[in-house]
């Protein structure tokens, strides 16, 4: 990965960094549904570093605010949508009628 790329990647290369980016848009597109963290029914996290669970852990606690997380998965794969990220996350909601 080249600097120029890196630098354009939110959180540069740092696995936490990036992980609270990616929370915080998130967070941004539960606000546009009028939803909150309780509402996330799940979560799937897709990252070069699987091995990093305590980092990616302490990165969402940041972001949330709370201990609390929905169902999870983390999947190690080998390389993401744009060059320079290490992480994604997907989210499902469930909305109250």
């Amino acid at each position: 990965m080249t600097a120029n790329a890196c630098a354009a990647i939110v959180g540069g290369d740092d696995l936490a960094e990036q992980t609270k980016a990616a929370m915080r848009n998130i967070k941004t597109a539960l606000d546009a549904i009028g939803a909150s963290w309780e509402d996330v029914y799940r979560r799937t996290i897709y990252t070069l570093q699987p091995t990093q669970y305590e980092t990616i852990t302490a990165a969402i606690e940041e972001v949330q605010g709370s201990s609390d997380h929905p169902a999870q998965t983390i999947v190690g794969v080998t390389c993401l949508a744009l060059d320079g990220l290490l992480i994604e996350i997907e989210t499902t909601v469930v909305l109250p009628e």
